[in-house]
């Protein structure tokens, strides 16, 4: 059995454009999975980025549905 080895640190420090381009989903994979390691250690960017996608999400929904009758 291996042992696994711990991740390794991010080619540069996560910053505000890359929380963006998280919640985005326009990180390379390699970027995306450094982002998600910092969010596992920083709870005050992981809560503001959960609201980002929220928010998102809210708005794919408002503006799938069809407008109301009447």
């Amino acid at each position: 059995m291996t042992a696994s080895r711990p991740p390794p640190p991010p080619s540069r420090p996560v910053g505000e454009d890359d929380l963006l381009a998280y919640v985005d989903g326009r990180l390379q994979d390699a970027r995306r999975r450094e982002v998600e390691r910092h969010l596992l250690s920083h709870p005050a960017d992981a809560v503001r980025v959960a609201a980002d996608l929220a928010i998102q999400e809210g708005l794919r929904r408002l503006f799938r549905s069809p407008p109301p009758a009447g």
